[in-house]
């Protein structure tokens, strides 16, 4: 049988998810990206508690080693403030 969910339980795990963005959002880069690779796709993002599929815009940076990481990401179609960092 599985567990149940509650909203209350859903809302907690919701806020978890945004500070953990929030964190992922502010960091410092450490090391330069000589190589960067912009992607998109369609995932379901939840704004102002309404859950939709939308556009996502992401960054790839590959650094010296070869190694990738996500410096930022976005979904274009709002104008407000940038989440991951990217204009």
């Amino acid at each position: 049988m599985r567990p149940r969910l509650l909203g209350v339980d859903i809302s907690q795990i919701n806020k978890g998810l945004d500070e953990a963005l929030a964190r992922f959002a502010h960091r410092h880069l450490d090391e330069d990206c000589p190589y960067l690779i912009l992607d998109t796709g369609y995932e379901k993002v939840r704004e102002d508690a309404v859950i939709q599929s939308q556009a996502v815009l992401v960054a790839i940076g590959i650094n010296w080693e070869g190694q990738r990481q996500v410096p930022g990401w976005n979904w274009p179609t709002t104008r407000a403030a940038v989440p991951g960092r990217i204009s």
